[in-house]
């Protein structure tokens, strides 16, 4: 089930805008064993209102899992605001959503919400099985991005082959994001820069700028391609918001991604220079 600011319902929704004013959120954990995902997961509201027909029967806290890929579906509810998930692994496999939300279990007569907003004042709803009463969040899961997969930039880019005398190419529209270097170049690289001496110059050259030029081109692609999912759920991206909201935000994240490269950069050209003078 998808929800954004956009959704609507001819009733007032706790979580969505401001429809109704009270907390909606949740707190959860999440593990994993060779067979399974494991989220324990708990929802956090104060709206009595819904929690009375909750605790009367009249409705359910839900938790809907959704994989697109390979339409794998679950649906689970409580009576109480707690989740123990298990998702089998072999059954999902990039993007999960894991929605949670509060649903009639029988047709309400005459609903309020002593919390809702004021254009509500007045107005009482008719509301069917399986409405929605309330959403309090989606998880996010992406199965197919580990965090060792990150440990290394050449994990989501690869380095092709051009043209002689071509210019160098960023290509973002695949599940890696590919840099065709001119055939002068890539054979140099490989024949004498592949190497960690040279490696701090090849990361603040040519990777740092594929790296721009990709999160700059996220807003285009979206999340949908490989690459954009492992750099948007590494741990050193936290706090960011994707795509970036401008040049200058892509610069830092990139410098984040490649651990300052340019610093690097210059650490080791005085290192060479020390070597040179010993």
């Amino acid at each position: 089930m998808k929800f954004d600011d956009n959704s609507t319902f001819p009733h007032p929704v706790l979580g969505l805008r401001d429809d109704i004013d009270s907390i909606a959120d949740f707190e959860y954990s999440e593990d994993t064993n060779s067979l399974e995902y494991i989220y324990k997961i708990e929802i956090k509201t104060d709206n009595t209102s819904i929690t009375q027909h909750i605790d009367n029967e009249r409705a359910e806290y839900v938790c809907e899992v959704d994989c697109k890929k390979t339409f794998y579906r679950k649906c689970i509810t409580s009576k109480t605001p707690k989740f123990e998930l298990l998702i089998p692994r072999n059954c999902v496999h990039g993007e999960v959503l894991i929605t949670l939300t509060a649903n009639a279990t029988c047709a309400i007569t005459g609903y309020t919400n002593a919390k809702a907003n004021e254009d509500y004042n007045g107005y009482d709803f008719e509301l069917d099985k399986g409405d929605v009463m309330a959403y309090y969040g989606q998880i996010k899961m992406q199965t197919d991005v580990t965090a060792n997969e990150f440990k290394a930039v050449g994990s989501f880019m690869q380095f092709k082959k051009g043209l002689e005398g071509a210019q160098i190419e960023y290509h973002t529209d695949g599940e890696d994001i590919i840099v065709v270097i001119p055939k002068e170049m890539y054979e140099a690289y490989v024949l004498r820069l592949k190497g960690e001496r040279f490696r701090p110059a090849i990361m603040a050259s040519v990777v740092n700028e594929a790296l721009i030029c990709a999160l700059m081109q996220m807003e285009k692609d979206g999340d949908e391609r490989r690459w954009a999912r492992i750099i948007s759920s590494a741990s050193v991206c936290e706090g960011y918001s994707f795509p970036p909201t401008d040049v200058r935000e892509a610069i830092e994240i990139a410098g984040k991604i490649l651990h300052q490269p340019h610093t690097k950069l210059f650490t080791s050209l005085c290192e060479m220079i020390n070597d040179e003078d010993e």
